[in-house]
C-alpha cells in the first residue's frame, strides 16, 4: 500500500536572515567560518584550474598545506674507480630534481654504508612526481651519469640495515 507523506513546507529565509545564519555559525564555532570556506574554495578552484586533481587536493589540505610528498632511501654502491664522480653527483643533483619541480625543499640526508655504499634520504613532492621523473629528459640524462659510476642496492642488503639502529658515517 502506498503512503504519501507530508512534506514540511519549504523553509523561506531572505538574505539578511541568512547572514545572520552565517555570523551565528562563526560565533559558536559549529559552522564554517566564511572567510575559511571562501580561502578553501579559492585554493580548490585555483588547484584545480592549474590542473591539479581534487586528491592531490585533498592530500595538500590533510598535510597542513604542504603537498603530500614520499620519502625515498636510495643506496648508490660506487663502481671500482668511481668513488669520486659518485659523490659529485649525489652533492649535486638535487639542483636538476629541484628546478623540475619533483622534490621538495627538504635537505636530504646523505650518509656512507662501511662497504663504501652512499645512502641518501630525501623527498620526493609526490608519487606523481615519481612517475614524471620517468619520462623527464634531464632526469633520465642525470640517471645515465649514475648508472655509470654506480650499482643501486636494496636498503636490505646493505649490512647496517640488519641492525635494529642502524649507524652511518654521515656525509
Amino acid at each position: 500500500m502506498k503512503t504519501d507523506k507530508v512534506l514540511p513546507p519549504r523553509e523561506t529565509a531572505t538574505v539578511g536572515e541568512v547572514k545572520d545564519r552565517i555570523r551565528r555559525d562563526d560565533s559558536d564555532g559549529r559552522g564554517l567560518k566564511r572567510r575559511e570556506f571562501c580561502s578553501r574554495l579559492l585554493l580548490t578552484t585555483s588547484g584545480l584550474l592549474a590542473g591539479g586533481s581534487l586528491l592531490s587536493l585533498s592530500a595538500k589540505a590533510e598535510s597542513g598545506g604542504r603537498p603530500m610528498g614520499s620519502i625515498s632511501v636510495a643506496c648508490y654502491k660506487p663502481r671500482p674507480g668511481h668513488e669520486a664522480e659518485l659523490l659529485e653527483l649525489v652533492r649535486n643533483h638535487m639542483s636538476p630534481l629541484r628546478a623540475e619541480g619533483l622534490i621538495t625543499d627538504r635537505a636530504p640526508i646523505v650518509m656512507r654504508a662501511a662497504d663504501g655504499t652512499i645512502i641518501e634520504v630525501f623527498e620526493w613532492l609526490s608519487k606523481e612526481a615519481i612517475e614524471t621523473a620517468h619520462k623527464n629528459p634531464v632526469v633520465l640524462d642525470l640517471w645515465k651519469k649514475f648508472e655509470a659510476a654506480c650499482t643501486y642496492e636494496t636498503p636490505s642488503n646493505i649490512k647496517e640495515f640488519q641492525n635494529m639502529f642502524a649507524h652511518f658515517e654521515p656525509i
